[in-house]
């Protein structure tokens, strides 16, 4: 199987987000705690999909799909994918009863609308022809969306307000403070030309600015500005077009004069040919774009790039709003952490200190603020953030849990359903589709 097939296989695994429903009353789930039972259908889903995670993970870091993916052995060598799959997908079955004991002990409910979105969210991603050739059954699909509202439901009784191990304000502060950075920024690519010279200008201008203006304001004449830039650019191509288009326009007219009346339909032709093409070349000139280059990227950030030709139309303009200009990211994601900018708000910079500063693309005007002044931003976030907090602590509840409600494994299903059986079926499945 080639590796655009193994890819493409892969990427079918996910998107149908399925699980497998075994043959067989004996085999039908693969654990059980006193009230609940999980479908070896569920663990089945989660040992595809760790299979294909792997496999993924294994061509991005080398660049190849070993030819079988579930003997290979990855990280210090001790575990083949397809062990590492069985093992990942079992313990997640376990704690998803674990986790519905939890949920009934605590006198948890899910509501009606609750219990209608997961029934609507199973027939949204329903494939007959796929589910059935592998003998699959809603009833997992079913299961593995009510066990995550049940894991929600949990966490919110523990951590949310009034919750078991309720969250506190100064905690939650003490948090943000330790891991977030707020700031507000201008940036300015750029051009390779003259190693930045006119980018490091315009900050500079900017900069100056901030010493009399509030940054927000600082922030809008620097938009106002970027906008009358890009008009009058593409003012001064739509001149150049219509020059270009009168000149042979002009020499149409010329040719057609000199021509007979026999040839007057012929020359009607050559003028709409003409017109045409001169349409096509403003409609051209007018489209023109590039992207955008900022060092963050967050949809509240404001950036220049001196190859921006893109335009706003007056409907866009109209329907503007008032642009938050803050930016709130976790200083410790290691998708920021090495950023230099981030290096600087971070560690050079005091809360509401304006500075200007370059790294290898841009040149900026930032401004720290304080984290737990922007409060609209925590409220509306709060959840999101107590989850990013808790997540190692719920864990351990949950490693209690899997101990207190004596979880049951179903050894004929753990013997029955083995990795490459079931990435033998799904690879038949895929291949059948190319």
């Amino acid at each position: 199987m080639s590796i655009k097939k193994r890819i493409a296989a892969a990427v079918c695994a996910v998107m149908m987000a399925a699980s497998l429903v075994a043959c067989g009353k004996d085999t039908m789930t693969i654990c059980k705690s006193e009230n609940h039972e999980v479908n070896s259908g569920v663990y089945i889903y989660y040992v595809l999909n760790q299979i294909n995670n792997q496999m993924y993970s294994i061509y991005y870091s080398t660049g190849k799909v070993p030819e079988d993916i579930v003997s290979a052995t990855f990280g210090d060598g001790t575990m083949t994918v397809g062990e590492y799959s069985e093992q990942y997908a079992y313990e997640l079955c376990v704690e998803m009863a674990a986790i519905a004991e939890e949920f009934d002990r605590l006198g948890l409910e899910l509501t009606e609308d609750e219990l209608d979105i997961i029934k609507e969210t199973v027939e949204a991603s329903w494939d007959k022809e796929y589910y059935e050739s592998l003998g699959i059954a809603k009833s997992s699909l079913e299961q593995i969306q009510t066990f995550g509202e049940m894991n929600n439901k949990v966490f919110e009784a523990y951590y949310l307000e009034g919750g078991i191990n309720e969250v506190k304000d100064d905690e939650l502060n003490k948090y943000l403070n330790d891991n977030y950075l707020r700031f507000k920024m201008i940036s300015i690519a750029k051009d390779k030309d003259d190693k930045g010279k006119a980018a490091k200008e315009k900050a500079d201008k900017y900069y100056e600015m901030t010493k009399e203006k509030d940054f927000d304001e600082v922030i809008a004449q620097f938009e106002a500005d970027k906008k009358a830039e890009k008009e009058e650019a593409n003012k001064d191509k739509d001149d150049s077009s219509k020059d270009d288009s009168s000149k042979t326009d002009s020499s149409v007219t010329d040719s057609s004069s000199a021509t007979d009346s026999s040839a007057t339909d012929s020359s009607s032709a050559t003028d709409s040919s003409v017109t045409d093409s001169s349409s096509a070349t403003d409609s051209s000139a007018t489209d023109s774009s590039s992207t955008t280059d900022s060092s963050v990227t967050d949809s509240s950030s404001t950036t220049d790039s001196s190859k921006d030709d893109s335009s706003s139309t007056d409907k866009d303009d109209e329907d503007e709003k008032e642009i938050d200009n803050n930016i709130m990211i976790n200083k410790k994601n290691e998708s920021y952490a090495e950023m230099k900018l981030v290096k600087q708000v971070n560690e050079k910079m005091k809360i509401d200190e304006i500075t200007v500063f370059e790294d290898d693309d841009n040149w900026y005007v930032l401004q720290k603020l304080d984290v737990l002044a922007y409060t609209d931003y925590i409220e509306d976030n709060k959840k999101a953030i107590i989850s990013e907090m808790k997540t190692e602590d719920f864990e351990k509840l949950i490693e209690g849990w899997v101990k207190q409600y004596d979880i049951q494994q179903n050894d004929k299903a753990i013997k029955r359903y083995k990795a490459e059986d079931i990435y033998e079926k799904y690879e038949d499945y895929a291949e059948k589709q190319q």
